[in-house]
Order: C-alpha cells, then sequence, then structure tokens
C-alpha cells in the first residue's frame, strides 16, 4: 500500500494539486465483452497485422523492431505512413472508441479527490465521460489546442485537459514523433501553461510512464530553470525500474516515487487510491473546522 505523503494530502484537500491520469489508469476498465483497452505497444502490433500487401516483409520488421525497442513514437509514425491517413485514424478509433470502455473503481475514486484541474494525454474519453454522468458535475473539458484554454484555467470550474487530444478528432491527436514536434511549435502557448502549473500546484502522475516526451521534456525544464523547488510525485509499481534509476530521475525530473505491488492487476494501486480518498477527505473536514483554507 501507498503511504501517501501529509504535505500531499494537504496539497490536494486545499485543491493545489494537478493530478495527471495516464494510460495505467485507462488500464483498469472494461467492457461488456470484457475487453480492457491495450496498451500502445498492443495498438501498434495490432496495426502492424492489419497491414495492406504492398507493405513489404523488410518494413513491418523495422516497426516491429522499434516496437520492441520502445521507440514507439516512431513505430507509430512508420505505422502511419504504410498504413495511409484514413486506415490509421480508423485502426484508432477501432480501438479508442469503438470499444466502449467502461468505468472502474479508480475512476470513482479519482474523481471525489475533488481536484480542481486533472490533465491526462489519454484520447480515449472513460474518465471524462464518466464524470459527466454525475448529475450536477459541470466540468469542463478542453484540449491542447484550443485557444480558451487559458482562460479556463482562471475559471473556478473544475477543468480536465486533453493533453494529447481527444480520439473524437483523430487529426489532432497526439501519437507519433512528428505529432509531438508540431504540437510544441504551434501550441506553445499549451506549454508554457503546463510549465506555470508545474510551479504553481504539486502534481501527481498516475498510471503513467517517465519515458513520456512531454513529462521528460516539462519536468527536465522545470528541473533546470528552478534552483528552488518542490518535487512532484510519480505513482508507479516498484519493479518498474531498478533502484540505481529511481534515484537518478528523481534527482533530473525533481519527482518523489510513490511506489506499489502491481499483483493481482495492479490492485494496490485502486487500493492506495481509495486510502488517498479517505485522508483527504479527513484533512477537508479539518480544514472546514479551522478554516485554514
Amino acid at each position: 500500500m501507498i503511504d501517501w505523503p501529509n504535505k500531499l494530502v494537504d496539497d490536494i484537500a486545499r485543491r493545489r494539486c494537478v493530478l495527471f491520469l495516464g494510460s495505467g489508469v485507462s488500464a483498469n476498465s472494461v467492457n461488456n465483452l470484457g475487453e480492457h483497452p491495450k496498451t500502445w505497444t498492443a495498438v501498434l502490433k495490432e496495426g502492424v497485422l492489419k497491414l495492406p500487401n504492398n507493405v513489404t516483409k523488410k518494413q513491418k520488421d523495422i516497426i516491429n523492431k522499434r516496437i520492441k525497442s520502445g521507440d514507439l513514437l516512431l513505430a507509430c509514425e512508420l505505422l502511419r505512413q504504410y498504413l495511409g491517413t484514413d486506415d490509421y485514424k480508423e485502426l484508432l478509433k477501432s480501438e479508442f472508441f469503438d470499444k466502449h470502455f467502461l468505468k472502474a473503481k479508480i475512476h470513482e475514486e479519482i474523481e471525489q479527490l475533488d481536484s480542481r484541474i486533472v490533465i491526462t494525454p489519454n484520447f480515449d474519453q472513460i474518465y471524462e465521460k464518466y464524470v459527466h454522468s454525475i448529475p450536477g458535475n459541470d466540468v469542463v473539458i478542453v484540449k491542447y489546442n484550443e485557444d480558451n484554454i487559458v482562460d479556463s484555467i482562471r475559471t473556478a470550474r473544475r477543468l480536465i485537459i486533453k493533453s494529447h487530444g481527444d480520439i473524437t478528432a483523430a487529426d489532432d491527436v497526439i501519437f507519433t514523433k512528428a505529432d509531438y514536434a508540431r504540437a510544441r511549435s504551434h501550441y506553445s502557448q499549451f506549454y508554457n501553461l503546463m510549465d506555470a502549473l508545474l510551479l504553481t500546484h504539486t502534481f501527481v502522475f498516475i498510471g503513467a510512464g517517465t519515458n513520456d516526451p512531454d513529462i521528460q521534456l516539462l519536468l527536465e525544464d522545470y528541473t533546470f530553470r528552478n534552483k528552488y523547488k518542490r518535487k512532484h510525485y510519480f505513482v508507479t509499481p516498484k519493479d518498474s525500474m531498478s533502484k540505481e534509476e529511481f534515484s537518478i530521475l528523481e534527482d533530473t525530473l525533481s519527482l518523489k516515487f510513490l511506489t506499489y505491488d502491481k499483483k493481482e492487476g495492479h490492485k494496490e494501486l485502486t487500493d492506495s487510491i481509495v486510502k488517498l480518498h479517505a485522508l483527504v477527505d479527513e484533512k477537508r473536514e479539518e480544514l472546514s473546522v479551522s478554516k485554514d483554507w
């Protein structure tokens, strides 16, 4: 079970925290057929199987080699090139939209943390559909490429920011090496906003990977531009890296890793979020009495 730091509980209770939800959160979902969302790796392998006959074995082997080495951005770029834009978009929609995945208990517990800002690179709609299904929930959803994103931050409403776009606008999702480069060039305002949030809020990364280019770039800039800074929190399985790797990334990305045992389908992560929810509720009760907001 994760031992949640008191300072983090306090920041969430005071709504000074940004929750960053990666694909590991969506992976808890299931649809009526008993299917779970595929990982990036599995989606890319599925795409290779759908390549047309004019794509050579050598070209397929190159993509599979990139997938095996973990260079998923380049593998995805090659897959889009060989599939063609229309079939590529159809692949994404078939995996992230058509399968109608339902919320899991972890989504419920995360929503109950009542964070004013949630950021997710997931371009499925599992979390926001659940949030909007709750009567009276007026959460605003904005994408990285929308002009009103800065104004939305200044409102008092709760906000879900889709940092990689949404599957309903497949042309704009960030999924390849070129997509990342294009987004940083055309939507620098969004990345400036992310920089500002890292300075003013405590981030908690849940179900994310440290190999995400956006996460790496933002945290590296945060680390080396600011001499005096607090560390952000990164929730990850205890065996996801070696002790030495944890230590290096804690220093270079200004992170404090909170680890859990991933056995039984990451059950301990959901149980830990339940515990966090209870701690935050208890802290908010204290604050309501003391008025120390």
